[in-house]
Parts: C-alpha cells; sequence; structure tokens
C-alpha cells in the first residue's frame, strides 16, 4: 500500500473542508458564550433534594446534593416519604425522580422539617428557588410554608423569619413572603401538582431591602418569564426577620400548619432560572461541543480516507 504524502491530504495552507470549518466554529462560538456569560447568569444548581428515598419518616435523610448537614424534624414528626414522584406540567424540559414528601394526615398538630446548606455566596445577588406542590382537597386547617432561604433558628416548629411562600389551608392560596410580610394571594388548585419558582432579589447587608418574586407553572424556557404571580418587598431584612445577622440564612424550612395535607418535591435552589427549572445548560454545552468534534474527526478521517485512495 502506497504511503500517502501529507501534503496532498492536507497541503500547507489549504483550507479546511467546509463541515469541519462549520463544526470548529460552532464549538468556538458555544465556548465563548459561556465565558461570556456574567456570574449570575450562569446556571448553577447549588442544592437539589429529589426525596429518593426509601418511604418511611424524613428524620435523619441525607441524600441530594449542596447540602451540609441531613434533614431534621421539629415538633410532631409528620412528614413521610411516600412512593411515587409529582410530575412537573407537560412538556418540561426536566423530569422527577425518586420519591415525594407527603403529609397525608390532615387532622394533626403543625410540624416542621429543616435542612442546613451554605448561603453564604448568595447575598448580594439574586437567588432562585423551584419545588412541587400538590394540596389535598382534604385540607381544613392553617398552612403550609416553604422557605428556601430560612433563619438557623427555624427550628420549633413555628414561623420563623425567613424569605420564601406562604399557603394559606382552606382557601388553597398561595404567596410570596418574608417574615409577616406578605403578597398578594394566587389561588392553588387542589389534587393538581403546581411547580413554584421564586426569585429571592439579596442585599448585601441586613439593613438593605429584599424582595421575593413566585411564578406558578411558567414557561420552563429561556423567554420572558413575565411579570411574577406574587410579588413582596421590604425596605429592611433584618427588621422583618428578626435576624441579628446574614449568617443565620442557612435553612431551608418546611412546615405544614395544623391540618394541612398534600405533598411536595424536587426542591432546586441556585443561581438562576435555568438552574433549577431547565437542563443544566454547562452539560448541554459539552454535550454540544463533543458532538461536533466527533463530527469534525469524521470528516476528517473520511477525507483523508479519500485522498489515501
Amino acid at each position: 500500500m502506497p504511503t500517502m504524502n501529507p501534503s496532498i491530504a492536507n497541503p500547507v495552507g489549504a483550507r479546511r473542508p467546509r463541515p469541519v470549518r462549520t463544526a470548529l466554529a460552532a464549538v468556538t462560538l458555544l465556548m465563548l458564550a459561556g465565558l461570556a456569560l456574567p456570574h449570575s447568569a450562569r446556571a448553577t444548581l447549588l442544592v437539589y433534594e429529589p426525596f429518593e428515598y426509601s418511604p418511611g419518616g424524613l428524620a435523619g435523610a441525607s441524600g441530594g446534593s449542596g447540602w451540609s448537614g441531613n434533614w431534621v424534624t421539629h415538633a410532631t414528626p409528620r412528614f413521610q416519604v411516600v412512593t411515587g414522584s409529582l410530575a412537573y406540567p407537560a412538556g418540561s424540559p426536566i423530569a422527577s425522580s425518586g420519591n415525594s414528601l407527603a403529609r397525608t394526615d390532615s387532622t394533626g398538630q403543625s410540624s416542621a422539617a429543616t435542612r442546613t446548606y451554605n448561603a453564604s455566596t448568595l447575598f448580594g445577588g439574586d437567588m432562585w428557588f423551584s419545588f412541587l406542590i400538590e394540596p389535598s382537597s382534604t385540607n381544613t386547617g392553617s398552612d403550609f410554608r416553604m422557605q428556601p432561604l430560612a433563619r438557623s433558628n427555624a427550628n420549633n416548629g413555628n414561623f420563623a423569619g425567613g424569605l420564601g411562600v406562604f399557603a394559606s389551608g382552606a382557601n388553597k392560596e398561595i404567596q410570596a413572603r418574608i417574615g409577616a410580610t406578605q403578597g398578594n394571594n394566587v389561588p392553588l388548585p387542589d389534587n393538581q401538582t403546581t411547580l413554584v419558582v421564586g426569585r429571592v432579589a439579596l442585599p448585601n447587608a441586613l439593613g438593605g431591602s429584599a424582595t421575593v418574586d413566585i411564578w406558578l407553572d411558567p414557561d420552563q424556557s429561556f423567554a420572558s418569564l413575565g411579570a411574577p404571580d406574587s410579588t413582596v418587598t421590604v425596605a429592611n431584612l433584618g427588621s422583618a426577620t428578626g435576624a441579628a445577622n446574614l449568617t443565620e440564612f442557612n435553612t431551608a424550612y418546611f412546615r405544614y400548619g395544623l391540618g394541612w395535607a398534600g405533598g411536595y418535591d424536587e426542591l432546586r435552589i441556585g443561581t438562576s432560572f435555568a438552574a433549577v427549572a431547565m437542563p443544566e445548560p454547562t452539560r448541554a454545552m459539552l454535550l454540544a461541543i463533543a458532538g461536533l468534534g466527533l463530527l469534525a474527526r469524521r470528516r476528517r478521517s473520511s477525507t483523508m480516507g479519500s485522498a489515501s485512495h
């Protein structure tokens, strides 16, 4: 078999075949686009909890990612991991996994669960969160609270100063909330899973203002979210929550009030909407780069093979 002269297959100064040039250009653009994104715009998933545990009590559970402690239940522990996940809205680009969390006893007393994580890097920017919730038609009483950014003293089963959402019981309404300051109420349907996405605009210091916005079943694309379904702003975060310093905000806090029944699932906390409501863009970028690189390699091999004949 004759030896191929490299200068024939790829002569000096010759342009690469168009498919190869196209692939390499696309790779370059993707890499530059990722590098050009400001830190606040990059989709970083900080905390994830799919409740992928065996059915039973939640206390001591340690799965998920991004956490610094295990789940702790307070007051009378009535949280139960149950078989099966709550489902994202039809057409969602992400899917639920594992099991889900529920309280099936709608006649019991209040109960809370907490878990710590490192939230210190979030201040001075936006924090995003999402979770699935499905209230039961058997609700007869007070409320449900989910604070992705609660104070570390949120351990007594009662409402503690934090930022997140509040859902009233019998009326099945949900609202953005900071401490005791409430946003407008939005109806929450019975026996139907709803995706709640929230944005928390955080100050650099306790004396600054803070805002919580929430959307129910938003369009999970890069299109504009539009106006939030509920919003609340406080002029002084410290005064509104009773916190003495920012380091107190290091806890995810869930509470079922008297008479509340239902379930929730898929808690995500991150730095952008994409991090909590879409597939990880970095992963998609890497897959695209790998695919384009493979295309370029195959095209190059094909060109060299043709030149050898």
